[in-house]
């Protein structure tokens, strides 16, 4: 074989390996996802640009999803996708990959999706939640560090019937695989909200804070507060659970 002939043969072989690649079906990440709190089902495309008709992450059901390949992340020794999946009210989108020591990352991410999916609330609260990630990396089941923002839009109570509270706003960071802590305060509402949140890996979270009345408050809202304790002005705000 001539030496032409064998540059002509490499470059088929790597021309069909390439075409192999980028033609990966996007059925190869289901077997990845067995035993993961996420699932997909109905994939189309490929490894690289796909979708799928459902995708999941434990109770939590997004609908249809896409995902494209962002081969910048290379430079930083990670696979790098911008995903997408949501339905009305129930929605994730972002940047997430995979680094070569099995982290995963995810950074200008946004989720949305009703407090009530969490869990039972105290209160009967409910609230449209938007949780804005800065960055994040996870080695297991926990981050080994986060920051971002969460919104609390809509805010109600049902005591027995709704009592509207308004917008809240909390910042959140967790170091060195800690709890998650954040600081949040009121946006607007009859109340002037100024606390904190504890929340460890196990789920158990602490919340408290001091509550002031902003202005006059209707008299459900201030039979309510009769119950907290009260000192110099303000309501202690104080209650723990478990999502």
């Amino acid at each position: 074989m001539t030496r032409s002939s064998k540059k002509l043969l490499g470059v088929a072989v790597a021309a069909f390996v390439f075409f192999l690649a980028v033609n990966i079906p996007a059925q190869v990440i289901q077997p990845f996802l067995v035993g993961t709190p996420a699932d997909m089902s109905g994939l189309s495309g490929t490894l690289w640009n796909g979708a799928a008709q459902n995708f999941s992450v434990d109770q939590l059901r997004f609908g249809a999803a896409r995902w494209r390949w962002k081969p910048g992340g290379l430079l930083a020794g990670r696979m790098e996708f911008d995903f997408q999946a949501g339905v009305p009210g129930q929605q994730l989108s972002g940047r997430f990959g995979l680094s070569l020591n099995g982290r995963i990352h995810a950074s200008n991410a946004n989720l949305e999706l009703s407090l009530t999916r969490l869990g039972a609330m105290p209160f009967g609260t409910q609230a449209r939640i938007i949780v804005a990630i800065e960055s994040l990396a996870m080695a297991g089941d926990w981050p080994e560090h986060a920051s971002g923002t969460i919104r609390l839009h809509d805010t109600s109570m049902n005591v027995p019937d709704k009592l509207a509270l308004g917008d809240f706003e909390g910042h959140f960071r967790i170091e060195n695989g800690g709890n998650l802590l954040a600081d949040f305060f009121d946006l607007d509402g009859a109340l002037e909200i100024d606390g904190t949140l504890d929340l460890d890996a196990k789920g158990n979270y602490q919340v408290t804070g001091l509550i002031r009345p902003r202005g006059r408050i209707s008299r459900r809202l201030g039979n309510i507060l009769n119950f907290m304790p009260r000192e110099n002005g303000a309501y202690e705000l104080s209650f723990s659970g478990s999502l």
